[in-house]
Order: C-alpha cells, then structure tokens, then sequence
C-alpha cells in the first residue's frame, strides 16, 4: 500500500490522524526526498520552531513509522513519516502510507488553524531546502 490515508491509525494520547491540505505539501517533499537518519536532524536544526526528533511510534493499527517530529508551536503537535519501502511505487511514490498529523489531546486546536498550517509549510520550506542525498549505486 502506498500514498493512502490511513484514517483509523491512532496514536495514543493524541487525537488524529488528520491529513490537512497543508500536510499533503509536505508528503510530496518527503516522497521526493525520503527522511534519512542525517536529513531529520538537519532539518530539525534548520526549523526555527521548538522541534524535537521523537523517534518512532506504533499505532493502533500497529504501524511503525519511521519517524515521527514532535513540534511545540503554536501548540503541541506530531507528524509521523512513513516508511519508504514500497518499491512498486504505487501513486508514484515509494512510501508505505501518508504521513499523517496528530494533535495533543490537552490542547484544542483546530486542524485549520492558520497557526498550525504556517508551522507545517515552514517544515515543508525547511524540507525543500535540504540536500538530496547521493543515491547509492553499488559501485
């Protein structure tokens, strides 16, 4: 499966998935450019909003994804990435599933938020700006 919505994915103490218009911007960055281990830490440095690496996550439909950035403005909220395996490239696209946004549960905060979708272009800005990593060609 690849580029799908995976709406029933919940992630524990947070209320989502939700997948704004915002979001899809940024999944087209990440399809273009797969996360790597030294691309999430470069654009956590690059990113001038409270960012933190939160590692991998499992959701109620026992998903792993292979990262998930935990962001601290305008309010507490996670966008998790998917792995980029699906080597049949379904829709295009190597990735297993859509990256998908999760909201604290504490605050309120509306998916359309103009604060929220500034905070994930500004990711998707910082995201088009990275390096492409070399590909590796066996030689």
């Amino acid at each position: 499966m690849a580029n799908y919505q995976i709406a029933n994915a919940m992630l524990r103490d947070w209320r989502g998935p939700f997948f704004p218009p915002a979001l899809e911007r940024l999944h087209a960055v990440y399809a273009a450019n797969p996360l790597t281990e030294s691309s999430i830490a470069s654009l956590i440095r690059k990113l001038e909003i409270p960012c933190l690496d939160h590692g991998q996550e499992i959701t109620s439909d026992d998903y792993r994804w292979f990262k998930c950035i935990e962001v601290g403005l305008p309010v507490l909220f996670k966008i998790c990435f998917p792995w980029s395996k699906d080597t049949e490239r379904v829709n295009g696209t190597s990735t297993d599933r859509h990256l998908a946004l999760y909201l604290s549960g504490i605050d309120q905060l509306a998916v359309d938020d103009s604060r929220l979708i500034s905070t994930i272009e500004k990711i998707a800005e910082a995201w088009e700006a990275l390096p492409v990593p070399k590909q590796y060609t066996g030689r």
